[in-house]
C-alpha cells in the first residue's frame, strides 16, 4: 500500500442507482420525521386531563352549587331583615 496520499476510488455504476433510491429514502424520512414533529408540538394532540371530570364529580358539584346558592339567598333574606329592623331604629 501507498504511504500518505489521497486515494481515489472507482466510482461503480450500481451505486448511481442506490444514490437516486438514498436520496428518495432520505426525502421520505425527512418528510415524516416532521410531520411527525409536527405532531408532537401541536396542542391539539394533546388532551389536558384537567378538564375531564367524570359524571359522579359533576353531580356531586352541582349539588354543592345549588347548596351554596340556597345558602346566599337564606343570608341576603337576613341581611334585608336586618337593614329594615336598623332603618326602623
Amino acid at each position: 500500500m501507498e504511504a500518505g496520499g489521497v486515494v481515489i476510488q472507482p466510482v461503480d455504476e450500481e451505486d448511481a442507482g442506490n444514490e437516486l433510491s438514498c436520496r428518495r429514502l432520505a426525502a421520505v424520512r425527512f418528510d415524516r420525521n416532521h410531520r411527525l414533529i409536527g405532531d408532537l408540538f401541536s396542542p391539539a394532540v394533546v388532551t389536558d386531563t384537567r378538564t375531564v371530570v367524570a359524571q359522579n364529580r359533576m353531580d356531586m358539584l352541582r349539588k354543592q352549587a345549588q347548596s351554596l346558592s340556597a345558602h346566599q339567598n337564606k343570608l341576603e333574606e337576613e341581611l334585608v331583615k336586618i337593614e329594615g329592623l336598623r332603618a326602623e331604629k
